[in-house]
């Protein structure tokens, strides 16, 4: 698997890590010979290490023209608003500067997980049928109008299938970073999980998403 690495002053640890791990990385310091190499060469996951002021327009023109490719923020700003304006730029995740490589590992191989089961033109689930190429769901054959949360959320649930996901799982997987998020933030995530439910439910869905008291979701599908 091929990943860029953009980064304005070259750091080998993370280039050396991922080369060890098998992964082909390539390291460019500006936006300007990322895209450069992007048109060039297939990539499955851009790493932004975010120093420049130019940072989240050149991340939405990547998301704009490499919809395909995965996109990792690392960054020293512990800031929620600066984490939020990076996932809506088109970010996938958003970690926190110092980094654990093996982290950073774990969290390519979700984003690329994710990504190829996106690039399935439909994704079918008893009676949901999920168009990924339009973002479209059916559910008995009838269109269920999803926010754009709600339908990553969908996504989410669909590609953990009958594993428990704990609600600060969920919300690194919107906001990137566990340890940012307190407890009383946690109250988006139930917000959406019910809207999603409760729209699901209104077509005839049978009720997968199932709540683990005190932990978290399991979109629980029986064999």
């Amino acid at each position: 698997m091929n990943i860029l690495l953009i980064e304005e002053e070259f750091n080998k640890s993370i280039q050396f890590f991922l080369s060890s791990e098998g992964y082909k990385v390539i390291s460019v310091n500006n936006f300007l010979d990322a895209f450069e190499k992007i048109s060039n060469s297939e990539y499955d996951c851009v790493i932004v290490e975010v120093q420049s002021s130019n940072w989240l327009s050149g991340i939405e023109q990547i998301n704009e023209k490499f919809p395909k490719i995965g996109i990792i923020i690392i960054s020293e700003e512990n800031s929620l608003s600066n984490k939020i304006k990076g996932l809506d730029a088109g970010a996938d995740d958003y970690l926190l500067k110092p980094i654990h490589l093996d982290e950073l590992k774990a969290r390519i191989k979700a984003i690329i997980r994710r990504r190829n089961l996106e690039s399935n033109k439909t994704i079918t689930i008893n009676e949901i049928l999920i168009n990924v190429e339009n973002r479209n769901v059916k559910v008995n054959d009838q269109e269920v109008f999803l926010t754009t949360k709600e339908y990553e959320l969908l996504l989410y649930f669909v590609n953990n299938k009958n594993n428990i996901l704990s609600k600060s799982q969920i919300a690194k997987h919107f906001l990137g970073e566990e340890r940012t998020i307190q407890f009383d933030n946690y109250n988006f995530i139930y917000t959406h999980v019910k809207n999603l439910r409760k729209k699901l439910l209104k077509k005839g869905c049978a009720d997968y998403i199932q709540t683990i008291h005190s932990i978290g979701y399991c979109f629980s599908i029986q064999p």
